[in-house]
């Protein structure tokens, strides 16, 4: 079985030709060490920008997404810079809108605008009764070139962070399969998609989620099937199929093998002591979700319990206890997935 390294070394690999990126950028260097030892992705994103000095890299498949976001006005999570692209103004106002209050009030003291109100509906109102859009002409040049700039530099980043996030993804998928095959268990996979807009670019890109599966519990290929792509393998256990065995067509030639001894086939080192575990849990589907409902039946007997003052004792405590899990939660979304 491979170790970590290996899993994203086989990932990187698979997606540069997957992709067709330029191998010598990604497969050599301190890139392609960066790639195959991704301990946060967030992190891992930052470096990449970093050892790329800013320089964007040629992307087919990515800029295809683009285009396609564009056209069909859909939003996946890898594509959050699209909604950073400057649009040129088509009236004074609508250029004033996207500025600041003092840089409204910049601009129009440089305009001659003084004695201007404190909300900013009212300042725009004022600057635009006393001036037009080709007043502004120089500032708003300057804006569009000054936010262009930001929207590359946006777009780079979400590059950076879309390769990652593939090659984790394309880890975890592949560290997936094989642990189950070493499971001895018998599974039925499937894709599971995130988003309606991750589901309508699979579509675009790839024919669809559907294609990467074979119609019998197999998989033809593994996610992510586009760039940025938030698809994963979901892995369901064929109850009807206790374990792995070795049998052939004819039943009678399996009788004929061979057969090896109990201790001989025991599973044996960590690896194997996990799996053994894991079948073991599989064996009851259903232990945690009755362990967790024991669990509500008693808070609730408790609650039922007190006294109106100790209640809402009960729920403060109850409230802090959760709101850090729950800053944590937000905070790690926020930093793992746009």
């Amino acid at each position: 079985m491979m170790d970590e390294a290996d899993y994203y070394r086989q990932a990187v690999n698979e997606l540069v030709d997957e992709y067709s990126l330029n191998p010598v950028l990604f497969k050599t260097g301190l890139v392609h060490k960066l790639l195959c030892n991704i301990q946060d992705s967030y992190s891992a994103a930052k470096e990449l920008a970093r050892l790329l000095d800013g320089r964007d890299f040629e992307w087919v498949d990515f800029d295809k997404c683009v285009a396609f976001c564009e056209k069909y006005d859909i939003r996946p999570s890898a594509y959050w810079f699209l909604d950073k692209k400057p649009q040129e103004p088509e009236t004074l106002k609508d250029f004033l809108e996207t500025l600041t209050i003092p840089e409204i009030k910049r601009l129009a003291k440089q305009k001659g605008i003084a004695k201007l109100p404190a909300r900013k509906a009212e300042i725009i109102e004022k600057v635009c009764a006393e001036a037009d859009l080709q007043d502004f002409e120089a500032d708003v040049e300057a804006a569009l070139q000054e936010r262009e700039e930001a929207y590359r530099a946006a777009e780079f980043r979400a590059k950076c962070e879309a390769l990652v996030r593939d090659v984790c993804t394309r880890a975890s998928s592949i560290r997936q399969i094989e642990h189950d095959a070493a499971s001895e268990l018998v599974f039925r996979y499937s894709i599971s998609e995130q988003s309606k807009d991750d589901r309508e670019m699979a579509y675009l890109m790839m024919g669809g989620y559907h294609t990467a599966e074979d119609g019998q519990g197999g998989l033809k290929s593994l996610p992510p099937f586009f760039p940025g792509d938030s698809a994963w393998v979901s892995a369901d256990w064929d109850r009807s199929i206790k374990y792995k065995t070795d049998f052939f067509a004819d039943p009678a030639a399996y009788a004929a093998q061979p057969q090896k001894h109990p201790a001989a086939s025991r599973p044996v080192g960590m690896v194997q002591k996990a799996a053994e575990i894991k079948r073991k849990i599989l064996a009851f589907p259903y232990i945690k979700q009755i362990a967790i409902g024991f669990s509500v039946l008693i808070l609730l007997a408790v609650f039922k319990s007190l006294s109106t003052a100790d209640r809402f004792r009960f729920v403060f405590f109850a409230i802090m206890l959760l709101l850090p899990l729950l800053v944590w939660w937000i905070w790690r979304g926020i930093r793992n997935g746009r």
